[in-house]
């Protein structure tokens, strides 16, 4: 079986092609169940596929839609955040989320969600997997911008808790985009994540019984978070301020930014 040097989990019809091999030999192999199709010119071993767990597939499925890609690409949202490492919390989302120019809108197309955006190519981008990705307080920002609340926490908590961001990095992140729009989703999240926090192993845990008074480290985005049902501003505060936020989720729009 033809496993590539660079992506040893995946077998690349392309690679086939260009060793002048017919890839209707792999699509032989999944009828037989010895390979799982991934995406579009990508397999994997049955086997492999088998032992691994959630966050395990949609990783894999991320880099595989990134190697069939005949230009490169770079993967951002949570698909980036994977990629960093970041535990996901329920199931695995429909897409492969990735930066491209403005040009061309955002949009759904071939597995990908595509968010139209100046900083598509930006050059502090990481590789990871030999993938090409956003830095993870970018990723983090966008994250928080369009994942539900509880996701989003439970991410960033672990980034925090890791010692991989700050708060403050995260909030100069979104003060550089120079827009007011999804603040108060930023804002929601940071206010209740902490990097005193261990890693949270399901959603109940993000607002459970010793979640009442989590000490919230020092911000400085001042917006509206909601409390008791209405809308009020706020600012985060220091460590030891006791303050709790409730477990508001994020609606999604079709390809936010």
């Amino acid at each position: 079986m033809l496993i590539t040097a660079r992506h040893p989990d995946l077998v690349l019809s392309r690679d086939l092609a260009a060793l002048g091999l017919d890839d209707a030999r792999l699509r032989d192999a999944c009828r037989r169940g010895e390979l799982v199709r991934v995406r579009r010119g990508a397999y994997v071993d049955a086997g492999r596929w088998a032992a691994l767990g959630v966050e395990g597939r949609y990783r894999l499925t991320v880099v595989a839609a990134a190697a069939s890609c005949r230009t490169q690409v770079l993967v951002s949202h949570v698909s980036a955040a994977v990629l960093h490492g970041l535990p996901l919390v329920g199931a695995p989302p429909r897409w492969v989320h990735v930066l491209v120019p403005p040009a061309g809108g955002s949009r759904h197309e071939h597995g990908f969600a595509k968010h139209a955006r100046d900083d598509h190519d930006r050059p502090d981008a990481l590789l990871l997997d030999d993938v090409h990705v956003t830095p993870l307080d970018a990723t983090l920002v966008d994250v928080c911008l369009t994942e539900p609340f509880v996701r989003a926490v439970v991410m960033t908590d672990h980034a925090l808790h890791q010692g991989a961001v700050t708060l403050e990095a995260l909030t100069a992140e979104f003060a550089r985009r120079g827009t007011g729009r999804g603040s108060k989703k930023v804002a929601a999240v940071l206010e209740f994540a902490t990097p005193l926090a261990d890693r949270l192993s399901s959603p109940s845990a993000v607002w459970g019984s010793g979640c009442s008074a989590c000490p919230i480290p020092s911000c400085s985005i001042r917006c509206s978070t909601r409390r008791g049902g209405e809308w009020r501003s706020s600012t985060t505060g220091g460590p030891g301020s006791g303050r709790s936020a409730s477990p508001t989720g994020a609606s999604s729009t079709p390809i936010p930014r």
